[in-house]
């Protein structure tokens, strides 16, 4: 497909150039270049039409079909349910409302039912466990209730690995490389090549479960740091340059020797938020070798040295804290006062944060660990997003996977904008390099790859931080064999590869 693509799209160049050379006629119209003064006929032809593109890439060019007559005339997702920081549920909304995203939601449903004739029906599930439940009964049934899933991601993969998925070089119309996916994402959710899941901008429980960092636009003008946002445009928003600004700005008020209300602090968040700094300075307890095989890295010479900088800087070192750890009130409420100079949480926790007051404060990606570093990672929960496939029991797929396509290409359409500019309206931030960050985060994003497959690094990092430990090559040895052998168990579910050679490090 993507040798076809490129050929399409290299003709269209030839032709876009020979045109241009015989004066740029209108697309679409006949050539009205004057004839010669000879009695020489002027030949008129009709200009190659182009092919609407993003980036260079096609959009979806799929017929229209009267689908009425398949699945009763729904199209049938089991999906995740509206929740506090994740507001919308991604696939059916009944009615136009105002808000941003919920209109841009049901705009890209009607038109999806205007060219197919097929009403979209959400079945909601909550996190974690009971939507794995229900689509195992569904398979387990041989039933083909649901057309599609976009569950937990975690539980998606666990879905693939069981073989209750489609591979995707099975269904029509989907290319994953097309840059309405999430491709950072994308990338990490291949197992010897072979893909299951599709995360794209239809999946916006991915970006919203995704963790920023924020900053205090009125503390940053104090301290005089500068714009912080073109900073991190540059590419110079470092781990040193949040240390360095922290310590412009911790101190103990009140000289009682202990933090409390009275205190500011450069930094103040929780435990949860230590993989997102990890992430964000380039680090992974798995990785892919050559083969796109999962590799168990654990603690490496480069996660030592970064957890070692990174773990006594979030909870023992005074210009930052874990707000449980101290005598500070809930950390939120310490970076709305203008306490805290820096916070972190994911995009709809500015919800909470407007809720509580604060509208005049900045949003940034977590720092690199160094300008080297080529590219920001915004770190994705995967327990919160969700991630979409097709369950194995339906065997029509072509329609499927048409309107999945469009589905997707149309969320990256209308939803994409929406989502920014509604992120936007909690701070009431409107100027260029707002978006600019925000599109900036959108396009970093990316997923600790041990989280998906459900191993306990996570859980291992959180109780380090919370206990304070400056040693950690133990912790994670202890669990480490039980690590192994699941991602064993994905290997060879994916791709029937397995053995310590292709999944260890070394």
């Amino acid at each position: 497909m993507k040798k076809l693509i490129s050929l399409t799209l290299a003709l269209l160049m030839l032709f876009t150039a020979i045109a241009c050379s015989q004066g740029d006629p209108v697309v679409g119209s006949p050539d009205t270049t004057a004839a010669p003064k000879e009695e020489t006929p002027v030949i008129t032809t009709e200009a190659e039409t182009t092919v609407p593109n993003v980036d260079g890439f096609p959009i979806p060019q799929i017929p229209a079909a009267d689908y009425s007559g398949f699945s009763d005339g729904t199209f049938d997702v089991l999906g995740l349910e509206e929740a506090n920081f994740y507001p919308y549920n991604e696939f059916a909304i009944e009615e136009q409302t105002g808000d941003l995203v919920k209109d841009a939601i049901f705009k890209r449903n009607r038109l999806i039912k205007e060219k197919y004739n097929i009403d979209i029906v959400f079945h909601p599930t909550k996190e974690h466990s009971t939507g794995l439940q229900a689509l195992q009964t569904a398979v387990l049934a041989d039933s083909d209730e649901y057309q599609a899933s976009a569950i937990s991601l975690y539980q998606m993969m666990t879905s693939a690995r069981t073989g209750m998925l489609y591979n995707l070089s099975d269904i029509p119309y989907i290319d994953t490389s097309a840059p309405w996916y999430y491709q950072s994402i994308q990338d990490s959710l291949s197992i010897g090549g072979e893909e299951f899941l599709m995360t794209s901008y239809l999946n916006m429980r991915i970006y919203d479960s995704s963790v920023l960092m924020y900053y205090s636009h009125k503390i940053a003008e104090n301290l005089q740091l500068g714009d912080l946002d073109q900073l991190a445009l540059d590419g110079k928003w470092t781990w040193e340059k949040l240390k360095q600004y922290c310590a412009m700005f911790g101190r103990d008020v009140d000289n009682d020797g202990k933090y409390g209300e009275a205190d500011e602090v450069g930094l103040i968040a929780h435990n949860g938020y230590i993989l997102s700094f990890f992430n964000g300075m380039g680090g992974r307890f798995v990785q892919k070798n050559n083969e796109d095989i999962p590799v168990y890295v654990g603690i490496d010479e480069k996660n030592e040295k970064l957890l070692s900088e990174l773990l006594p800087f979030l909870f023992t070192e005074p210009d930052s804290l874990h707000g449980a750890s101290s005598d500070l009130p809930f950390y939120a409420t310490t970076f709305v006062e203008d306490r805290a100079l820096f916070t972190a949480g994911n995009v709809f926790y500015q919800r909470d944060l407007s809720g509580r007051g604060a509208d005049d404060y900045g949003v940034l990606p977590f720092p690199k660990a160094d300008e080297t570093q080529d590219r920001y990672y915004v770190h994705t929960h995967s327990s919160s997003a969700s991630a979409l496939g097709v369950p194995t029991p339906n065997k029509d797929i072509a329609p499927i996977g048409a309107i999945l396509a469009d589905l997707i290409y149309l969320s990256y359409e209308h939803i994409y904008p929406a989502h920014i500019e509604k992120t936007q309206h909690y701070r009431y931030a409107t100027d260029a390099n707002a978006t600019k960050i925000l599109q900036l985060t959108f396009n970093s994003l990316c997923l600790e790859l041990s989280t998906a497959l459900n191993l306990s690094m996570d859980t291992t990092l959180r109780a380090l931080g919370q206990r304070k430990i400056s040693t950690f090559a133990s912790y994670f040895d202890a669990k480490k064999s039980a690590d192994m052998a699941l991602i064993d168990k994905y290997v060879e579910n994916f791709v029937g590869l397995i053995g310590s050679e292709e999944t260890t490090a070394g």
